[in-house]
């Protein structure tokens, strides 16, 4: 199990499989703690604050500010659904409500949202003896990426 225990999605709770409508939920819970001064699961400790996320919805935001704008409160609940088929599905569905929501407060001119981005994943599975040479390569395809304008993120992963 890995995340903040307060802001963990009920699949992440019941060590469950996560994807993008996991980092959605949590989006929603903080959303959700900084309009209210509070998180919707309290508790004595992280344990039975996650127990009370595997199992419930979370309180309706509105019962903490009854003038919530609908819209907002449609939002928070949406995102923080406690089936992941009812939430939004990707992020980029989260940041056109989000877009849509800044519009309609007047908070920017949803201009900052207009471009999306999109993410692709792939391993590299290699042996210490490949190291060298692999960095050379990695360096020679970065340099190809930035001229196409894509950015490269690199991490260490697990030994297999």
């Amino acid at each position: 199990m890995a995340g903040t225990p307060f802001y963990m999605s009920p699949e992440q709770v019941q060590c469950f499989p996560v994807d993008q409508r996991s980092d959605i939920y949590s989006l929603g819970l903080v959303v959700y703690e900084m309009l209210t001064g509070k998180r919707p699961f309290e508790g004595t400790d992280q344990w039975e604050v996650m127990e009370m996320r595997a199992n419930n919805e979370i309180p309706d935001p509105a019962a903490e500010i009854p003038d919530l704008p609908e819209s907002l409160r449609d939002f928070i609940l949406k995102a923080c659904a406690h089936d992941t088929s009812a939430r939004y599905q990707n992020m980029s569905e989260a940041l056109d409500a989000l877009a849509a929501l800044s519009s309609d407060y007047g908070l920017t001119n949803g201009e900052a949202f207009k471009t999306k981005r999109k993410v692709r994943t792939f391993y590299l599975v290699y042996s210490d003896d490949n190291t060298n040479g692999l960095k050379g390569a990695i360096d020679e395809f970065n340099m190809k990426m930035q001229s196409l304008g894509v950015e490269l993120k690199a991490g260490e992963s697990i030994d297999l």
